[in-house]
């Protein structure tokens, strides 16, 4: 049950409070440009560039952005908070002073950097943002390992009652997490969100959804399924991910 207590609180939590400000947008983007400015300048003076990353993100205070033709939305459905977009878009206006193999070490192999506690990693962000990652990790990287371990069972039925045919074990595997189709669910959050179905475009737009799947199974399982199913869903992201202690570290504190 302590699964299911983490998730509530986090979930209670009114997340919107580091992007709910009422300046300009002109102003935010200078104030921002400012951050991207000194972190450049502190990977110049040799700091350590990780720690100054960090610090940037603690007080970015938009929730997404127009860069080129590029829309970077580090706030996903007002909750989620994907850190790692943020992270990439600030490294990539200092890629040139940044090792690659550093910086894909830090985008794409860890949950959050080498070397820090989930106390050390939300002091360095700050608790709105700790806990908008919370959400992100909880609501999406959680809830994509969920369903891929139900789809994973149902191919293992099929296969243990001499069926080889794998077709629509994605569309069962919704049906039996959330009780409806994938497309049934897709339409219905798009016309919450959009007010029109149409094709789903872009991956922020997947991720949305999988985080609007996530509260939408929160709020209307009992306890005992959504412990269960998240229990699920934590052992599937530790096999992919090969830890054993990593959940215990960075979600229990």
């Amino acid at each position: 049950m302590e699964v299911v207590k983490n998730i509530k609180g986090v979930m209670e939590t009114k997340n919107h409070t580091w992007c709910d400000n009422h300046m300009n947008k002109s102003s935010e983007k200078i104030e921002n440009r400012d951050l991207i400015s000194i972190f450049h300048q502190s990977i110049i003076n040799g700091n350590d560039w990780v720690k100054e990353l960090l610090n940037v993100i603690k007080y970015w205070n938009i929730p997404e952005e127009l860069v080129g033709k590029f829309t970077y939305k580090y706030l996903l459905q007002k909750e989620a908070f994907d850190w790692k977009m943020l992270a990439n878009r600030i490294i990539n206006e200092s890629r040139d002073l940044i090792s690659a193999n550093e910086a894909h070490e830090l985008l794409f192999n860890n949950i959050i950097p080498n070397g820090y506690t989930s106390n050390k990693f939300k002091q360095a962000i700050g608790f709105d943002k700790y806990t908008g990652h919370l959400n992100y990790f909880y609501g999406i990287i959680t809830e994509e390992c969920l369903l891929y371990a139900v789809e994973e069972e149902i191919q293992k039925e099929r296969y243990s009652n001499g069926l080889t045919n794998y077709a629509n074990v994605t569309s069962e595997a919704y049906k039996k997490i959330y009780g409806y189709s994938e497309k049934t669910l897709i339409n219905q959050f798009q016309k919450m969100n959009y007010g029109e179905t149409r094709d789903i475009r872009e991956v922020t737009e997947l991720k949305e959804f999988t985080y609007w799947l996530f509260k939408l199974r929160i709020n209307t399982k009992d306890s005992s399924r959504i412990a269960s199913d998240t229990a699920k869903g934590l052992k599937k992201f530790n096999e992919i991910h090969k830890t054993k202690t990593l959940n215990k570290e960075f979600i229990i504190s």
